[in-house]
């Protein structure tokens, strides 16, 4: 989230400005013909400058509206309104200094995996596209981990290419820090490092994980005494049997928790996101861009 500060009033006047740009483009069109892919904003003291990319429900070429001004909203507002919703957003800025490149000991450090089968599949189903070039992963790619709160990812050659004009996160705008030494750089791609391995191990993501999976094959800390000698055959029988089925009874709970979470996230993913609309209007340029993976792995064919 942004410095700037989010208020009701605030909030309710940009829920207004997405109903409204929910609605109808013009008089040939149905508020059920088109969906909401992308918001751009552009945050000045006092409002914001919108501007909306659609995608056609008939699967035609996605276009954009008019950038529009919108007093008593800022950045704060749009992000907590957006936050639940599918529909991406990109902050622009207005200032004419070139952004700074990033360090690029900063890319040499950064975490880094080589993608096998299983992880390219698994990224495919539970996570997204690489966000600079929105072509998805591929078994064989490099990807690097920003060490940012969400630990986005990106091709290697993609983010290379980025930091050299700029130096945040594309995502989440994320800060590239300068000056760490050599114990505070180390701390700060920990987190990142960690992710790396689970993508080598080709991992699911924890939040797909039930909280109490890793608990169920495990014995209990306080486990019932056992009967003694002087109890009869049959209680011994009686109380084992017992054990087993409240055992087998917190495993089928636990896996069906684990299967009920994964159903839920397979579910989110298949809702359209921004990324995914919007590759059918980057598909021409990516085609032609030098730097893009996708050029790049139409070259190596070659």
């Amino acid at each position: 989230m942004t410095g700037s500060t989010s208020t009701p009033a605030g909030r309710a006047a940009f829920e207004s400005f997405l109903s409204q740009a929910a609605g109808t483009h013009n008089s040939s069109e149905t508020e059920t013909t088109r969906v909401i892919t992308q918001i751009c904003v552009v945050e000045h003291v006092g409002h914001v400058h919108l501007k909306v990319h659609y995608r056609r429900a008939d699967g035609t070429r996605p276009y954009s509206g008019q950038w529009r001004q919108i007093s008593g909203v800022t950045l704060s507002d749009v992000e907590h309104v957006l936050v639940d919703r599918t529909i991406s957003l990109h902050v622009h800025s207005d200032d004419d200094k070139k952004p700074k490149p990033a360090d690029p000991s900063f890319f040499a450090a950064l975490p880094s995996v080589t993608l096998s089968e299983a992880a390219a599949s698994m990224l495919a189903e539970y996570e997204s596209v690489c966000s600079i070039c929105l072509v998805e992963y591929e078994a064989g790619d490099e990807v690097v981990c920003m060490p940012c709160g969400g630990l986005h990812k990106y091709h290697a050659a993609c983010l290379s290419t980025w930091l050299e004009n700029g130096s945040t996160c594309p995502c989440c705008k994320w800060a590239v820090p300068e000056g760490l030494s050599m114990s505070q750089r180390t701390e700060t791609m920990k987190a990142a490092n960690e992710e790396c391995e689970r993508l080598a191990a080709a991992r699911l993501p924890p939040c797909l994980l039930a909280d109490d999976s890793d608990g169920d094959d495990e014995p209990d800390s306080k486990e019932a005494p056992r009967a003694s000698p002087q109890q009869t055959t049959d209680a011994e029988a009686t109380s084992d049997a017992g054990r087993e089925v409240g055992r087998s009874s917190e495993v089928a709970v636990g896996q069906a928790a684990q299967l009920a979470a994964s159903e839920a996230h397979r579910a989110r993913q298949r809702r359209p996101t921004g990324a995914t609309a919007l590759r059918s209007t980057m598909s021409t340029w990516l085609d032609t861009a030098p730097w893009s993976m996708r050029a790049r792995r139409r070259a190596a064919a070659q």
